[in-house]
């Protein structure tokens, strides 16, 4: 039976592919939503993703499932770390959830590079490890089962519903499935003598941003790296902060330029104006774009 629902999955997949351009804007959402909602019961399973490395998806939970239809995830930001990284570079991954971006960070850096990962969900963090290992990528990865904070503390994390894992957090959720204690560190002390030079960070904290910024000064203005950061005014208030305060920090604070991006990967200046400050970001040191 789980061989039928993933071949059902698989061909209207395919579908969506080779519609009409009219037709697959109208009909795509439609038929990703009924073939996800045909595996949803079955178990995870090992699938090549576009760019080429695997990974361990479960049908069940909202981005698996998405990446398994996709072949990716967030396309304007998997463009950009595209462009952004090198080989032998350091990539932060801050709020991994299962490993997409680290993969794709590994994927380009390779041997020589390094990716750090900071994940505060053990399910989550054992999870990556799992995809990385899919790879044979263990190497020049390191992944630390905490949170990215602004100073040493003991965290709340609240765990997201099933389903919706991507939505753990350390700010109430109205939806509680249970909490945990975490581990919090701020990034300076984690990387205090890293000797390998940070070129990008990709930060997902679901409202702790302002926070990991705060707790990340001394890396941010050694190593100038670039920062890709998911900008919810909502959700950073709930957590003491706001858009406003997060952006001034960034701007006023230490020198950096913020940009907007499309699904496209495609840039332009970032008007808080203009702006419902939910938002995803790129931030360039200083004049470097």
């Amino acid at each position: 039976m789980n061989q039928a629902r993933f071949f059902a999955f698989d061909v209207i997949k395919t579908l969506t592919k080779i519609l009409p351009e009219p037709l697959a804007w109208r009909l795509k959402p439609k038929l990703r939503s009924f073939a996800q909602s045909i595996v949803k019961p079955c178990p995870s399973r090992i699938q090549s993703v576009t760019d080429g490395f695997k990974m361990k998806l479960d049908p069940a939970e909202k981005i698996p499932s998405h990446i398994a239809f996709e072949g990716m995830y967030e396309p304007g930001l998997r463009s950009l770390i595209k462009k952004t990284l090198n080989p032998g570079d350091h990539f932060l991954d801050i709020g991994s959830n299962i490993g997409y971006f680290s993969c794709l960070a590994r994927s380009i850096v390779g041997p020589t590079g390094k990716v750090s990962v900071l994940e505060a969900n053990p399910s989550m963090a054992t999870q990556v490890m799992e995809n990385l290992e899919l790879n044979g990528w263990t190497d020049s990865v390191d992944i630390h089962e905490i949170a990215a904070w602004n100073k040493e503390d003991t965290l709340t994390f609240n765990l997201a519903p099933i389903g919706k894992s991507g939505m753990g957090s350390v700010r109430d959720l109205s939806e509680i499935n249970k909490s945990i204690e975490v581990e919090a560190l701020p990034l300076d002390k984690i990387f205090s003598n890293e000797n390998k030079k940070i070129s990008a960070i990709k930060i997902d904290v679901e409202g702790a941003e302002t926070q990991v910024i705060d707790g990340a000064k001394k890396v941010l203005q050694r190593d100038k790296p670039v920062i890709f950061i998911e900008l919810s005014d909502q959700y950073l208030k709930q957590l003491g902060s706001s858009a406003e305060q997060l952006l001034g920090k960034l701007i006023k604070g230490l020198d950096y330029k913020i940009h907007k991006y499309d699904n496209s990967g495609n840039i332009s200046p970032f008007n808080p104006a203009d702006s419902n400050f939910q938002e995803n970001l790129v931030c360039y040191p200083d004049s470097v774009e």
